[in-house]
């Protein structure tokens, strides 16, 4: 199988990362692997598509560090590439991730994405259901059961009054942004520096301003799905825990929060099984939902990452069903072909 993945930016990956782990299971099954920056592809009469790319061929690498040193050697080197060559392309590309990448290119690379698999490129996620699920206003297409209250806004006057109506502490974050950057905590009887907030949230489009669920104190679940399934291995589930660090109600590890095993009890698992449908329908692959009193409070479908602590806290390799999940589709492409 001919694999290409989609990222961020190739200098700033990660041995660690959700990626690495992914091209380093595939080329040690067997495939063929490319990986490209989100801000290195071209086309030509939307047919011709390129991507400036380093190729990994099939083989065994000593280890994923070995593996991820060996891409970092080849980054100078990298070539371009047919995506319309690929047997799969994996879209694992989020400009928010990094400071100073261009928001605007993500839904370039979801276009490119679209291209490809009219091309007949098996597409992972696929790039119609990104789109829905490309920032924080998912959330707001989930049924009420499992979602906190919010609002969808860039108007400081209905940012006040959704405040005034459910009389509880609020979230207000950008709709387009990652790592908690711009998030604030709000609580009805403290406006000292609301206009303030709202000014830098607001700075670069609209907020989703979302009822504070106090739970995420104790710690966020998140939850891998796989194809709409909650993803598990021999009875564990692939997630963990995301506490905040003291003073602070964002669990971000770049805001030094910290992770821990996770405890899927009946209530997330209730939560996945209304969530898992629409997961499915909009044909996100892979995917990350952070939970927290029995609410989805972010849905990432673009570069969910955390598998790492996934597979270190429950001792389970949870990459291979993700692959062979790749590997299906691409056989199932190939099945409806003959």
């Amino acid at each position: 199988m001919r694999l290409g993945f989609l990222v961020s930016d190739l200098t700033e990956l990660k041995e660690y990362e959700t990626t690495v782990m992914l091209a380093y299971e595939a080329v040690g099954r067997g495939h063929d692997v490319w990986l490209m920056g989100i801000d290195e592809l071209a086309a030509a009469g939307w047919r011709d598509l390129r991507g400036l790319a380093i190729g990994t061929a099939a083989g065994s690498y000593p280890s994923r560090i070995a593996y991820h040193a060996a891409l970092m050697d080849a980054v100078a080197g990298r070539d371009w590439i047919d995506l319309a060559q690929l047997d799969v392309l994996v879209l694992r590309s989020d400009a928010y991730e990094y400071e100073g990448t261009a928001p605007s290119l993500q839904m370039a690379a979801i276009r490119f994405g679209q291209l490809a698999a009219s091309l007949g490129v098996v597409v992972l996620s696929h790039p119609d259901g990104l789109v829905k699920a490309l920032d924080k206003t998912y959330v707001e297409r989930l049924p009420d059961s499992i979602r906190p209250r919010g609002l969808v806004t860039r108007s400081p006057r209905a940012i006040k009054e959704f405040l005034d109506e459910l009389g509880t502490a609020i979230v207000i974050k950008p709709v387009e942004g990652a790592c908690g950057r711009n998030t604030f905590v709000v609580a009805p009887d403290d406006r000292r520096n609301l206009n303030q907030i709202i000014a830098a949230a607001t700075s670069d489009g609209y907020v989703v301003a979302q009822e504070y669920l106090r739970e995420v104190l104790g710690g966020t679940t998140r939850l891998f799905f796989l194809d709409g399934e909650a993803l598990q291995v021999d009875g564990h589930f692939a997630a963990l825990t995301q506490r905040p660090s003291d003073g602070d109600f964002r669990s971000n590890t770049t805001n030094e929060g910290t992770v821990g095993p996770a405890v899927v009890d009946d209530r997330t698992l209730r939560v996945a099984a209304e969530i898992g449908p629409l997961l499915a329908a909009d044909g996100l692959f892979l995917v990350g939902i952070d939970i927290a009193g029995g609410k989805v409070i972010d849905v990432g479908a673009t570069t969910p990452g955390g598998m790492r602590g996934a597979e270190r806290f429950t001792g389970v390799r949870f990459v291979p069903t993700v692959l062979a999940a790749i590997e299906r589709s691409h056989a199932r492409r190939v099945s409806s072909r003959r």
